[in-house]
């Protein structure tokens, strides 16, 4: 991992919010290194109600949203994304808060990628994270540590969700001739039921319409009973219904 000094100024521009970082210090092809000395103006301090045995410490609201920070900038200087994209965290795995970090103390945030993965234009990944500090001799001492899963979406013109009309997946009806001679009837565009199908409202089976008389003279009541048991047992083979998906698209 090679050194590096980059100060708050020129990373905050890469990061959600304003970096509260001190500055970048390490980096290569995976992971960066950031330095920041907690002090009694960031986030969640001043407001702790301290004791002589607890006094002012890094709250861990900030540790989270350290995290969320470090990975902003460590994907932008890696070039996974840009400062237009915006993300955030799905699940964190495997936390561990070791060790308070007080106030004056200074600590370091690395964060690794391990694994991302692109999908429909959004950037799904799994991110490493450590904290640590140094006691009076020089030794280190963890302070936290986790996995985060996150995914990220770009920002620019064009992105964001998009719904597909219930149109196009609707499933197509059979024509007036073709429901002629069918023991069963398919439901008309809107809900009509039929012999085997669920009431999608309410949970319970529809009553199957009444037969037409070219139906009814047709089809024997054994023939009826045998019909209906097999569409039962089958309900998506005659079920009429719309779907309407909604899908993330980078248009």
């Amino acid at each position: 991992m090679r050194d590096v000094h980059v100060p708050r100024a020129e990373i905050d521009r890469l990061a959600q919010s304003p970096v509260l970082f001190d500055a970048l210090i390490a980096e290569d092809d995976t992971a960066c290194v950031f330095v920041k000395t907690l002090t009694i103006d960031d986030p969640g301090v001043a407001q702790q109600r301290t004791t002589p045995r607890w006094p002012h410490h890094l709250p861990g609201e900030l540790v989270i949203g350290l995290t969320g920070q470090a990975g902003c900038i460590a994907l932008c200087r890696l070039g996974l994304i840009d400062p237009s994209w915006r993300g955030h965290g799905v699940r964190i795995v495997n936390a561990r808060f070791s060790a308070p970090v007080l106030l004056g103390e200074r600590f370091f945030t690395r964060v690794e990628i391990v694994r991302a993965r692109r999908m429909l234009g959004s950037l799904h990944l799994r991110l490493r994270f450590r904290m640590w500090k140094h006691d009076g001799e020089g030794a280190e001492i963890e302070t936290y540590r986790s996995e985060q899963d996150a995914i990220f979406f770009p920002g620019g013109a064009g992105g964001g969700r998009r719904r597909v009309p219930r149109s196009a997946f609707s499933i197509p009806h059979p024509s007036p001739k073709e429901r002629e001679g069918s023991v069963t009837k398919i439901a008309r565009a809107g809900g009509g039921g039929e012999r085997g199908t669920l009431n999608a409202e309410r949970g319970t089976r529809r009553q199957p319409p009444p037969l037409s008389n070219s139906a009814r003279h047709a089809v024997s009541n054994s023939a009826k009973r045998s019909s209906a048991a097999r569409f039962s047992s089958a309900p998506w083979r005659t079920a009429s219904r719309h779907v309407e998906l909604e899908i993330v698209t980078d248009e």
